[in-house]
């Protein structure tokens, strides 16, 4: 019985390492590098005000000996940002303005569109972004098996209402922009069989990340509201003692 539940536990971790590893992911980091995800929110600090995050892709050295195969390279692809709560945080330009081309690697302008049907702030932001007939951006190296290629810089501004919970941001790969790589004459696709033969990995699945503003905003709020009572009390004290 112990024999066959070490075997199955063994299977789930490379089952689980396997899966994890063998596809495109999205990651989102701050400009200092740090990952920025639901466990590490991205803090807009005390007095709440918009900060630029970075969008990479990641991959394995699969997905990276394919990609760069016969001259090709990464030509292009797609995010959909959308926010939980828009009032709270969320991207917003005027136009492509919130939206950056990392060192004009993407032919420009890059497609941006909002959601018009919800009112301001939009809640819905969705890039795509291209090589054109330029040759594809060549995949670096992995380090210890991953590597990771930066695809945007967003801006991400506080809402009206923005509160101590803060909301959750999800980013999708859109059906009309999936990633793409090869050459400008044969695109292939994350998912679909490349140049080698094989299928490599998939498009990416979906990432979360959390956005709040700096907690000490509302510890001093209260604390100054408060001190503003415990004032008001002493002066009503003081009044009553005095009749």
């Amino acid at each position: 019985m112990r024999q066959k539940y070490v075997t199955f536990l063994v299977f789930s971790i490379l089952f689980t390492v396997v899966t994890t590893t063998s596809a495109v992911e999205y990651l989102v980091t701050d400009t200092s590098g740090n990952v920025i995800d639901n466990s590490n929110p991205l803090n807009l600090g005390n007095n709440p005000s918009p900060k630029t995050i970075r969008l990479w892709m990641t991959y394995n050295d699969t997905e990276r000996t394919a990609t760069n195969a016969n001259g090709g390279g990464l030509m292009g692809g797609g995010a959909r940002f959308t926010s939980n709560d828009s009032m709270v945080a969320a991207i917003v330009g005027p136009g492509s303005s919130a939206v950056t081309n990392p060192v004009n690697q993407w032919v420009n302008p890059l497609t941006i569109q909002f959601n018009s049907s919800n009112p301001n702030p939009p809640s819905i932001m969705q890039a795509s972004f291209t090589r054109g007939t330029q040759s594809g951006l060549v995949l670096d190296p992995t380090v210890s098996g991953i590597g990771k290629i930066l695809l945007l810089e967003v801006l991400i501004t506080p809402g009206p209402t923005i509160n101590p919970s803060g909301t959750q941001f999800t980013i999708v790969s859109p059906s009309g922009a999936p990633m793409s790589y090869g050459s400008s004459s044969q695109q292939y696709y994350y998912g679909a069989i490349p140049p080698l033969g094989q299928s490599i990995g998939t498009q990416p699945a979906n990432y979360t990340f959390t956005v709040v503003p700096e907690p000490t905003t509302y510890v001093l709020g209260a604390v100054a509201s408060g001190m503003l009572g415990g004032v008001g009390y002493y002066r009503r004290k003081k009044v009553a003692k005095k009749a």
